[in-house]
């Protein structure tokens, strides 16, 4: 066992657990800051594998150690090889630091449910071959939610890349003699209905794009009432996240320029946390039905709490009870189908797209990374309609020769004769 702390001058030492059970402590002559700590943990982890794969060189890690000299430190010859499971814990120490909380959180689950718990975490990692992964996919294949449903090809993609980085974490270390994902290719879409993937995520992205059509969202919004209303009309009017809606705060609302600035999330296990990318750091518009929801909101609130949407005590609000319980009793009023509160995301995207807005502007409200995050989700809804026939004059007119008065003239050959000779 390996782990990371500070000294009493605020500098970086690594401790472990040597072979005969003594506590090391190994300073690393850095200052604790962010960066210093991510790599730190990196080579904590990879201490910890060679500590338990018994190939760990005291001399050779830590040169100028006192201990070496003191104890007569040697490396044992011994081998002992690790499982994948064991192999796990020391990907998941490396990722502290390097990744957000939540995200580390995220890898975690993954790990622990499809990986730690599976067959395969039993296995040697010095041992694993390509079978064992082929075995490994038809079992995640096959797994059912707890509500016996087959899993969402993007929960099975999940699993995918944890055991993707998991085993890249070993081949770099030498812990493995090949590449035993080479070739192979993530989980196909089958074409299933949406999933909820709550347990692992706690801002799912619904697998399956389903949104309510014009009707439906006017019925939604028309049974919201109070703070409800000025909710779920800000999700379907500007395509932001459910965690983003519930951490906004009104120092970030800009009622003049009718203009918000997301930069917080809310979280069901971390609470107020940062957007994962900086593409999800944005400015966004609104129109003035928002606008008009957030002046009526802003008057329920008062100066109570600094949040948008703040719970009786004008703390943040309770994620489940928001966007569960609160949104099935509005779908349950509206009398509309049951899908989970990311729809009005999606539903705002494919509005967009129905109305020909520009398609970088999409990308930029919602805070996709890149255009084809969009295209990828919502391809089946831009619009394909012919141009009339005033557009194509009009595509044509623009890219013809326009007369000028800078035009060069054409030249003439001069004519001979009495001109030339007067």
């Amino acid at each position: 066992m390996a782990w990371l702390e500070t000294d009493r001058h605020g500098r970086l030492r690594i401790g472990f657990k040597y072979y005969d059970g003594l506590k090391c402590r190994e300073p690393l002559g850095v200052s604790a800051n962010k960066q210093n700590i991510a790599e730190a943990r990196r080579l904590c982890a990879t201490i910890q594998l060679e500590l338990k794969a018994r190939t760990f060189d005291y001399a050779k890690r830590f040169p100028d150690s006192d201990r070496i000299k003191q104890r007569g430190i040697e490396t044992p010859e011994k081998t002992e090889p690790i499982s994948v499971t064991e192999l796990a814990d020391s990907w998941l120490l490396s990722k502290q630091g390097e990744v957000k909380k939540s995200t580390h959180g995220y890898y975690k689950e993954v790990a622990g449910i499809f990986i730690q718990r599976d067959a395969i975490g039993t296995k040697k990692v010095s041992e694993l071959r390509q079978e064992d992964i082929d075995r490994w996919r038809v079992r995640v294949d096959e797994k059912q939610t707890k509500a016996n449903e087959p899993l969402s090809t993007r929960r099975k993609n999940m699993a995918w890349d944890v055991l993707n980085q998991i085993l890249e974490f070993a081949r770099v270390r030498k812990l493995l003699n090949e590449d035993l994902l080479l070739g192979m290719k993530p989980f196909k879409d089958s074409g299933q209905a949406n999933v909820d993937d709550s347990e692992l995520s706690d801002e799912p992205e619904d697998a399956e794009v389903m949104p309510y059509n014009a009707d439906q969202i006017e019925a939604i919004i028309a049974a919201a009432e109070g703070w409800e209303r000025a909710l779920v009309t800000l999700y379907f009017f500007t395509g932001i996240r459910r965690g983003e809606g519930l951490a906004l705060t009104w120092d970030r609302v800009y009622l003049d320029r009718d203009r918000a600035l997301i930069n917080r999330s809310l979280s069901v296990r971390y609470g107020i946390t940062t957007p994962k990318t900086k593409s999800s750091r944005r400015m966004i518009q609104y129109g003035p039905r928002v606008h008009a929801e957030l002046l009526k909101q802003r008057e329920r609130v008062q100066l109570r709490s600094k949040y948008v949407f703040p719970n009786e005590s004008g703390a943040a609000p309770n994620v489940r009870w928001a966007t569960d319980v609160v949104w099935r009793r509005i779908l349950t009023r509206a009398e509309v189908p049951h899908r989970p509160i990311g729809q009005c995301r999606h539903s705002f995207a494919v509005l967009a797209l129905k109305q020909h807005k520009p398609l970088n502007w999409i990308q930029r409200q919602m805070g996709h990374r890149t255009l084809q995050m969009l295209l990828k989700h919502y391809w089946r809804w831009i619009p394909t309609d012919d141009l009339s026939a005033e557009e194509m004059s009009s595509l044509e007119s623009a890219a013809a020769p326009q007369a000028s008065n800078h035009a060069h003239p054409v030249p003439t050959r001069p004519e001979t004769g009495t001109e030339a000779g007067s």
